[in-house]
């Protein structure tokens, strides 16, 4: 099987990272928003939910689109930027209780996530879960003939 080329920007990778983002950020969120009463902080982590699918997608995308072009600290620095600033002016238009914790919150992940992200391209060629998850795998031996070490 042909190797894929491993600066092709890839939708469908975007879109694996952005459904990893909801469970990443929607629980935080609503924690940090406790102080403002369950109700309201469950809104503002729904709310942080569906935005950072929308964002992630966006996000790796230019990010994908940057790595490809070999601006590794821009394909860090303007997603984290983009996302900060999208969190806290949502976060203040959907009057949650509290949007500056919330952007913070949101930065420190970004940060953490796309830093990650680039390593992930750099080591191994690809950002997609499921790349990576068969990457591991095969690392632990599955997916291997046990006597030969040919690939089944």
């Amino acid at each position: 099987m042909a190797e894929k080329d491993p600066t092709t920007i890839r939708l469908g990778a975007s879109f694996e990272q952005g459904l990893l983002g909801v469970l990443d950020t929607g629980l935080p969120i609503f924690i940090v928003n406790l102080t403002g009463g369950f109700i309201p902080a469950l809104k503002a982590g729904l709310y942080q939910s569906a935005l950072t699918f929308v964002m992630v997608v966006v996000n790796t995308l230019i990010f994908q689109m940057l790595i490809r072009r070999k601006h590794q600290r821009a394909a860090v620095v303007l997603p984290v930027f983009l996302t900060t600033t999208m969190a806290y002016g949502l976060h203040l238009l959907a009057a949650s209780p509290q949007p500056f914790y919330s952007a913070l919150t949101v930065m420190v992940m970004a940060i953490w996530y796309f830093v990650l992200l680039g390593y992930f391209q750099k080591r191994f060629g690809t950002i997609s879960v499921i790349g990576l998850s068969r990457i591991g795998l095969k690392k632990m031996g599955f997916g291997q003939n046990r006597q030969n070490g040919q690939e089944l």
